[in-house]
Order: structure tokens, then sequence, then C-alpha cells
């Protein structure tokens, strides 16, 4: 088994942000006086079995505006950096029931919240994504690959943001994930399987 931690935080004088401009309808860039990005990373491999494997990585960060005042006066001081969710985790379990020979994993992916403005007025919930990937050699040095990707057909957005431009009902914009989506392929590995 292994199990590793990290701990991290920095702390940026006069970081170079980009904002929306209401006053003028433009996109600006300025100077932040203090940015702070803080977190934790802890992942973990273990051999639950023979033919068992599990993998897991969680992360737990806040992103914040320590100080920042742009040109148009508004304080954004004290808030979150938008697009930063706070939560990312991805855990795998694997099995081999044939010992190497074949093998499937089922994988949660995990994105947590976070604001989709500098003044923290929009947020995103985020999403959860259960995949599924198999492989199975048919003869030496070919392998059948499957894949699932969000298996739930759970409906979510790769990326969220907030353009005060837009019309009313319209400022949301959302990038869409894909819905439940299957791969089927074959890869040769020279020199026989692994």
């Amino acid at each position: 088994m292994a199990l590793e931690l990290s701990a991290y935080r920095m702390d940026i004088e006069d970081d170079i942000l980009t904002f929306f401009n209401t006053t003028t309808f433009t996109r600006e860039t300025s100077n932040a006086g203090h940015t702070r990005h803080q977190g934790i990373e802890v992942g973990l491999n273990a051999g639950l079995t023979s033919r068992l494997q599990l993998e897991a990585a969680w992360s737990y960060a806040k992103h914040s505006y320590e100080d920042w005042v742009t040109s148009t006066s508004a304080d954004y001081s004290g808030n979150e950096i938008e697009s930063a969710p706070r939560h990312l985790g991805n855990v795998r379990l694997t099995v081999r029931p044939f010992g190497e020979v074949a093998r499937a994993t089922v994988e949660w992916q995990h994105l947590g919240g976070y604001y989709t403005d500098p003044a923290n007025a929009h947020r995103y919930e985020g999403y959860d994504l259960l995949n599924l990937y198999a492989t199975l050699p048919v003869v030496p040095g070919v392998e059948v690959i499957g894949r699932v990707n969000n298996l739930a057909d759970a409906r979510n957005a790769v990326t969220a943001s907030f353009n005060p431009f837009l019309p009313a009902g319209l400022q949301a914009r959302f990038r869409p994930g894909l819905p439940r989506t299957f791969f089927l392929g074959a890869q040769y590995r020279f020199g026989g399987t692994r």
C-alpha cells in the first residue's frame, strides 16, 4: 500500500487577473493586491487482495482574493476565485478475475461546486460521474478494450461561467459534458502481453 499526503500554500502579490467591466462593457485585466491558494491532497494505492486494487486521489483547496478592488471600485476582497472547486476526487476499483490476463475498473469522478463570478453571486454545483473500463486479451499481444463513460447518464458541465454582458437568463454559460458514451477498441502490444 502507498499513501501520499501533501499540503501547500501560495500567496501572490500583484496577481494579474481578468474581470468584466460592466460600466464600459469590456473585459479588462488588472492587478489584484493579493491572492491566496492553499490546500491539501491525498493519494492512496492499495492492493486489497491479489486480484483487487484500490486507487484514490482527493484534493481540498481554497483559492481566494485576499485583496482586490477593481478599477470600477468593485471589491472582491475575501471572495473565492471563480472556477476553482474546493473538492476534486477520483476513486478507482480494479478487479483482475483471472490474474493479469483481464481487468475491469469502475471509477467515480467528483468535481465539487464552485463560483462562476468573482462577486461569488453565481455558483455551479459540480458533478459526480461513474465510468467503467474493461480489458480482455484475445490472443497474445492483442487486447479488446471497452469503456463506458458517464455510466449513469448524469447531466454535467465540463466548465461553467457567468457573463454579465449577455441578456438576463443567458448569463450562466455551460459547456456540456458528454452523455453516456461507449467506446470499443483493440490494441496490439509488440513483444506479447505485459
